[in-house]
């Protein structure tokens, strides 16, 4: 699967939601809702980047080479998981408390970062019924 193009399906679907509730008179959902896509699609591309980033096999070969075969891609990702989650977490809670007393800007939200992975598995399902296995 290519990630530029799951962005481009995922960023295509965010607009046509946006676009939904603006025609649906929902302007009050489209600002939390288009927050939500942005830090689903931002994780996606984080993740994408970080994983073609550290997990190429010369880098990891290097890595466990300089490190007597101790660690590699794995701790890198371990760590990168240890400091990406907690920035998050904080971010979806400084949301939420933003919007505590507005639970249908708060479900806008919700909507917004859960349609990215929708399309994602959405795509993973698409797969496996349709493209032929070699």
């Amino acid at each position: 699967m290519k990630p530029k193009r799951l962005l481009l399906i995922a960023g295509i679907a965010a607009a046509v939601v946006a676009m939904m509730l603006v025609c649906y008179g929902q302007q009050w959902a489209l600002a939390p809702f288009l927050l939500g896509a942005a830090l689903g699609l931002t994780l996606l591309v984080v993740m994408d980047r970080t994983v073609r980033w550290i997990c190429t096999p010369n880098r990891a070969r290097r890595s466990q080479e300089k490190n007597g075969g101790q660690r590699g891609p794995k701790a890198a990702l371990l760590g990168i998981a240890l400091i990406k989650y907690p920035l998050v977490a904080v971010l979806i809670c400084a949301v939420t408390h933003a919007w505590r007393t507005e639970l249908p800007s708060l479900m806008a939200f919700t909507g917004g970062y859960i349609l990215i992975h929708f399309v994602i598995g959405a795509r993973a399902i698409g797969r496996a019924l349709f493209v032929p296995s070699r």
